[in-house]
């Protein structure tokens, strides 16, 4: 067993740390609005979602708002399965590994 050290002195561990941490509330508030089903999406998400697109303009969100994630972008429906599927547990996974400073030193 190696000895653990802490985040505070592994600089790029903490900046992969911050990168993870900061992506999960992003991911569930925003990313993954496309695959929750209308009906269940509470008001205060809708609001940060209006939010987010008048703030940056994004064109993905905005045309998954029109309507377009089954038409021209068919494909960002897949993406964030992709992104639920296999991203979001990898950013779980990565701050634990992170924190425990858990990784072979060999």
């Amino acid at each position: 067993m190696f000895p653990t050290v802490s985040l505070t002195s592994r600089p790029l561990d903490l900046l992969y740390f911050c990168f993870f941490l900061i992506h999960i509330p992003a991911s569930l508030l925003l990313d993954f609005q496309i695959l929750y089903p209308s009906a269940y999406v509470p008001s205060f998400l809708l609001a940060l979602r209006q939010w987010h697109i008048d703030f940056s303009a994004d064109p993905l969100i905005t045309g998954a708002v029109r309507g377009e994630i089954n038409g021209n972008l068919s494909w960002l429906g897949c993406f964030a399965w992709l992104e639920l599927i296999f991203q979001f547990p990898t950013f779980l996974l990565g701050i634990r590994g992170l924190w425990r400073g858990t990784h072979d030193k060999t």
